[in-house]
């Protein structure tokens, strides 16, 4: 046969009692859809041969399969993907008019909303940028047939952090004693909180206390994976509620600022006398 996963009748020898015809009866299963030819061969002399032409339909679908979605996307990204419907033989199952669902291991993601295959889709459907993934990650987009789940389809996808749209600063202390150092630890995330493993910019400090000892611009390396410590790096020394700000050099937009941390005096170092007037008569308080 034409079909390659055909099931044919094994090879039969013609008997006296056949008078020239014999019926194989539920001889033959075809399973690729689409033309396909049933031979017969006379094993010892090939001239003697006929074909018969079959059309062959797909089965109802028993699953579906995603494709055109990417294998790696950036967080917040559009993307495409077509769902088809296949039988036990992986043809398309193009009178399938089904509803199907999408879900997914993203929690935040965007996903199409159910839909009703018609007789036009001839079984297969694509939903034109209509799949954002936002959590960074390896997240699954699974399609199901919500009357029958068993029809259904899934699809991994790598998803990595976008560009920075905010730095968290964390680890300084609630509260803290002026001129003593405190350590913080920087971590550049994008819009979707995902920590951007790959940033390598430029940070600058601030702080709300104007005589803080803060550190000097930083550069991300690779080796940070979008987190970086800086030890003993904070010094405040004003007392009151005091924050500390990191941004982006290139894009003021991405900042973060870290709780309030309480500064409080630290212990006397000298004694201050004000109040008194010069000159003064002698006796008059």
């Amino acid at each position: 046969s034409s079909d390659p996963i055909a099931v044919l009748p094994p090879n039969y020898r013609f008997v006296s009692a056949d008078a020239g015809t014999h019926t194989f009866a539920n001889g033959v299963t075809l399973r690729r859809a689409g033309t396909q030819k049933v031979t017969a061969t006379d094993t010892a002399d090939s001239s003697l041969t006929a074909t018969l032409t079959i059309t062959v339909n797909p089965a109802p679908a028993v699953e579906l399969v995603l494709t055109g979605l990417p294998r790696n996307v950036i967080s917040g990204t559009p993307a495409s993907v077509t769902v088809s419907t296949r039988d036990a033989w992986d043809n398309v199952a193009t009178d399938y008019l089904g509803i199907v669902s999408f879900t997914s291991t993203d929690g935040i993601a965007t996903l199409p909303a159910n839909y009703a295959f018609t007789p036009a889709d001839a079984g297969s459907h694509t939903f034109t940028n209509a799949v954002i993934l936002r959590t960074a990650g390896t997240q699954t987009v699974t399609v199901k047939d919500t009357l029958n789940p068993s029809i259904s389809g899934g699809q991994p996808v790598n998803v990595t952090a976008a560009v920075p749209s905010s730095f968290q600063i964390t680890g300084l202390p609630g509260s803290i004693t002026a001129g003593s150092a405190a350590t913080m630890t920087v971590t550049a995330r994008d819009a979707a909180n995902n920590i951007v493993t790959g940033y390598t910019g430029i940070v600058a400090f601030t702080s709300t206390d104007p005589a803080a000892t803060l550190p000097a611009n930083y550069t991300f390396t690779p080796a940070d994976a979008g987190v970086h410590v800086f030890t003993g790096g904070v010094t405040f020394r004003t007392a009151g509620s005091r924050t500390v700000t990191a941004t982006d050099t290139l894009t003021p937009s991405a900042s973060g600022t870290s709780p309030a941390v309480a500064v409080n005096p630290a212990a006397a170092s000298l004694l201050q006398v004000t109040g008194l007037t010069s000159p003064i008569t002698a006796g008059n308080l």
